[in-house]
């Protein structure tokens, strides 16, 4: 038995209704680090607003790494925080007062030496966050960089808000903390991911029954 009209058009509307409202853009509009660096690995130094579009480099230096090490998941470039020494790196980005926010990035620490302890600072929004990375415990290498994903969950308070990616490393470090894979979308309202789950379960039912009278 195959699904009427109005069973499709119910599901239709369903996907039509509550998938816009559950998958959103990325916020962050070079999430993965895109640079003019044409080689295994860039150096940029503080003040830089141009080398990363979107991004301001800030403190020493940071190291956009293209081939040189395991890219994160999804692909794109990564961030070491600690270039010739440790650095940051900012964007601002445009979001609806109230409203409230996920930032995800993928985390990781750069093999090669210093303190095995990678240690990044996270301000985003007015919310400050210490994430580390022990390369030791690990055991990342330059083909496996044992990503971890990060989370962190902030409300905007304007239309315009900041994010920045600090390093804590000591001043005169060249092995930092790694980032990848930047993003911020809106935390979906309760109410939308009901609806969300409602609409899967009735296209659940259908299929079932599909199934069964198939047989």
């Amino acid at each position: 038995m195959f699904m009427n009209h109005k069973a499709l058009a119910l599901c239709a509307a369903l996907a039509a209704g509550v998938l816009p409202g559950v998958a959103h853009a990325n916020l962050i509009s070079n999430g993965n680090f895109s640079s003019a660096c044409g080689s295994s690995f860039c150096t940029y130094n503080g003040g830089d607003s141009t080398s990363i579009t979107g991004w301001t480099v800030g403190g020493s230096s940071v190291d956009v790494i293209n081939t040189y090490w395991q890219a994160p998941p999804g692909g794109g470039s990564s961030v070491d925080l600690d270039g010739l020494g440790a650095g940051s790196i900012a964007t601002s980005f445009g979001t609806t007062n109230g409203t409230e926010y996920t930032l995800s990035f993928e985390l990781s620490g750069n093999p090669d030496g210093g303190d095995p302890i990678k240690t990044v600072e996270v301000d985003v929004g007015g919310v400050t966050q210490i994430f580390t990375f022990d390369t030791s415990a690990a055991g990342n290498t330059l083909s496996d960089m044992k990503w971890v994903l990060e989370t962190l969950t902030f409300t905007a308070s304007g239309t315009i808000t900041n994010l920045k990616f600090l390093s804590l490393d000591a001043s005169g470090s060249d092995y930092g903390a790694v980032i990848g894979n930047v993003e911020v979308v809106p935390v979906p309202e309760p109410g939308t991911l009901a609806l969300f789950g409602a609409g899967l379960l009735v296209m659940g039912v259908y299929a079932r029954r599909k199934t069964r009278g198939a047989s």
